[in-house]
């Protein structure tokens, strides 16, 4: 049975969630204040190279009117 069908907060697991909520903000202020990274942390792919396939192939494609005849 809860507190009001479950309309009063559970006050220790609130407590706890914030406790945890700050650590974890403590770490990560210490890591931006902390970090040292001289090239950056992404990695630039290059692009794929592009191909070109021989449009003589697809010429049956481009006139059909020419394939019912």
């Amino acid at each position: 049975m809860s507190c009001l069908n479950g309309w009063c907060p559970n006050l220790i697991s609130r407590y706890q969630l914030g406790r945890e909520a700050y650590k974890k903000a403590q770490v990560i202020v210490g890591i931006q204040t902390a970090r040292n990274f001289p090239d950056g942390i992404l990695y630039t792919v290059p692009p794929r190279s592009a191909t070109f396939i021989d449009a003589s192939n697809l010429r049956g494609r481009m006139n059909p009117q020419e394939q019912m005849n």
